[in-house]
């Protein structure tokens, strides 16, 4: 059998589903342990390429419970050293739905963590940012290829719940309907490419934590100007042109925004460590402006804009336009769109005021 029929026959299965180890059980984990991870492996040399990996560092493997039958049964692939474990990084894998109506092949992360001898899952926050970050890294390509989704439905139990949230983006493959093995090979090779971006970024995505390209480029600058040598993540962030064009559609958004409100808006970024001054009457305010790629997460803020803004509270506020989308023009970049928030007044909270530079003072 190919994939194509394998996936049938486990979807079939599914409709059989028992906790305990019966017939139906025993054939679908010989398919999913057995069966399926050996048809992969027949590409074996084209999904370690795409992602990237050194020869012997791609892992393919099924699973279907141990004891108790699993509800979602897998197959995935990895890179050994990277992921060696479902409850540990990156994969690209098929998740199976509970009513065998489909099948999804998807880019995810562990669903659990280590914890004190066991696993736990991971919070809600936690699974936020890292699907975040991974969306926002293939962005360009989530937005272009439409057979790719951002939503799935494996089911009811907790452990679909919980793949379901840990999954950036995936290819649906219903029951009635599977493509042929020409088509499933070639997803499998665009998963390992992405694949392969997400682990070339893994380390930015680890050192800001919460990673909008934004911030990457910040950490990059700081990275290239304190030491002289590239950062490890550098090339995943933005360039200067692109950081520039964001900028100034992020403040194009705040001016119009707050002229609406009954302001009159006074562009202070190039001589004040804050970005618009507002007047309404004797009312005075002072506005930080942000504009980002990515999703509403986290911002890059100068000691002088932090200092600031905890002085003139409740006078202030924080203007963050997300969701910008960039394109090329013969003229270089250029921005459009995006999301606005803002937060008027502006408390700064300093529990969320992460360092990412240090000045060291050697006597």
């Amino acid at each position: 059998m190919g994939i194509k029929e394998e996936l049938g026959s486990v979807l079939a299965l599914q409709r059989e589903y028992s906790s305990d180890l019966n017939e139906a059980m025993r054939a679908r984990g010989q398919l999913i342990r057995h069966s399926l991870p050996a048809s992969l492996a027949l590409y074996s040399e084209d999904m370690r390429v795409g992602i990237g990996l050194e020869p012997g560092d791609l892992l393919i493997e099924g699973r279907d419970g141990l004891g108790r039958r699993s509800l979602v049964p897998w197959v995935r692939f990895a890179s050994k050293n990277l992921s060696p474990r479902a409850t540990l990084g990156w994969y690209v894998v098929f998740l199976f739905r509970e009513d065998g109506a489909g099948v999804y092949l998807a880019l995810a992360h562990a669903s659990k963590e280590g914890a004190a001898g066991g696993f736990v899952a991971r919070s809600e926050s936690e699974r936020r940012r890292l699907v975040r970050w991974a969306r926002d890294l293939l962005i360009d390509e989530i937005g272009t290829d439409d057979r790719l989704s951002n939503q799935m439905e494996l089911g009811q139990g907790d452990l679909a719940l919980a793949y379901e949230s840990t999954t950036a983006t995936s290819y649906y493959y219903p029951s009635h309907d599977l493509p042929n093995e020409l088509q499933i090979s070639s997803d499998l090779r665009a998963m390992a490419g992405r694949l392969g971006r997400i682990y070339a970024g893994r380390s930015a995505q680890i050192q800001t934590g919460e990673t909008s390209l934004d911030v990457i480029s910040a950490l990059d600058a700081i990275e290239l100007a304190t030491s002289g040598r590239a950062f490890r993540g550098q090339g995943y962030g933005l360039t200067p042109a692109e950081r520039r064009v964001v900028e100034l559609q992020a403040m194009a958004a705040a001016t119009k925004y707050f002229s609406s409100q009954g302001y009159e808006v006074q562009d202070t970024s190039s001589h004040q460590s804050y970005d618009l001054k507002l007047t309404r009457g004797l009312e005075t305010a002072f506005v930080e402006v942000k504009g980002t790629t990515g999703q509403l997460g986290d911002v890059v803020l100068t000691r002088n804009e932090v200092d600031h803004h905890l002085a003139c509270y409740p006078n202030n506020a924080l203007f963050v336009l997300h969701g910008i989308k960039l394109s090329d023009s013969t003229s270089g970049p250029i921005a459009n769109g995006g999301i606005s928030n803002v937060q008027m007044p502006w408390r700064v909270d300093q529990e969320r005021l992460q360092p990412i530079a240090y000045r060291y003072r050697i006597e």
